[in-house]
């Protein structure tokens, strides 16, 4: 979904480089040690948000918070408003 979305953003820009700019956003923020969102709390974070299940549809397992379902959700809907966007715009 995340691929979806970023070439979403780089067909209604016409350049890379606004996805690219959102990608090393959320790399400073959630691999940068800016913010950690799991089941326990990570030492190295400036923030931390403890969540109170294990489930992996909340999670999202090993892989982390960005496979878990709340985030999938996320990224259809701002794969959507972008899509309704560029079908707005281009008529």
């Amino acid at each position: 979904m995340v691929g979806v979305l970023f070439s979403l953003v780089a067909c209604e820009s016409g350049s890379i480089w606004p996805g690219a700019c959102m990608h090393g956003v959320w790399n400073m923020v959630m691999v940068g040690g800016v913010l950690h969102i799991g089941p326990q709390p990570q030492g190295d974070s400036l923030y931390s948000y403890v969540l109170g299940t294990r489930s992996f549809l909340l999670t999202g397992g090993d892989f982390g918070v960005e496979a878990s379902v709340p985030a999938l959700t996320a990224y259809l809907l701002f794969a959507a408003l972008a899509l309704c966007l560029m079908c707005r715009y281009r008529r």
